[in-house]
């Protein structure tokens, strides 16, 4: 009896969609968490994937399904990846969290550093350098807007906002 002779529902087309959406979470998490070497400026120099994306997978995949039965369901709905992820992100380093959070929730369009200054209360310098290494570790892109830059999520993650 209990919780291990509850029976998963894996095959509606709902519950597909969102074992996607959690591998596309455990992707981003996991590329967050790279180890990231800088100069003495704080500007990249190179990383290294310090994680297997099915590591991560798998404990947001348990949460996920903790959550529904906690709902009193036996299928994953968006709202139970969402939560995951949201735990996800709370395990990376704070200013990339910070600004992935941003992208994801407040600005699914680009937005200039000006906007994401204001909004993440990150300094100038730590903004610009965590973008840095957000873009080269395949997170954001960089786009511009007249004389400004703009920095959107990648096209990888338009599933996840």
């Amino acid at each position: 009896g209990g919780l291990r002779s509850l029976k998963w529902n894996d095959t509606s087309k709902e519950n597909l969609n969102n074992i996607k959406l959690l591998a596309s979470s455990s992707q981003m998490v996991t590329k967050l968490r790279a180890k990231v070497e800088t100069n003495d400026k704080g500007e990249y120099l190179n990383h290294e994937f310090l994680e297997a994306p099915h590591r991560v997978n798998k404990q947001l995949y348990k949460l996920s399904r903790g959550r529904a039965i906690i709902y009193g369901r036996d299928w994953l709905d968006k709202s139970d990846v969402m939560l995951a992820l949201k735990v996800g992100l709370s395990s990376v380093p704070e200013a990339r969290g910070r600004i992935v959070e941003n992208l994801l929730y407040k600005y699914p369009k680009p937005i200039s550093n000006k906007d994401l200054i204001a909004s993440t209360g990150l300094k100038s310098n730590k903004l610009t350098n965590t973008l840095g290494i957000l873009e080269e570790i395949g997170i954001v892109t960089k786009g511009s807007s007249g004389r400004a830059d703009t920095w959107g999520l990648n096209e990888k993650w338009g599933n996840l906002s």
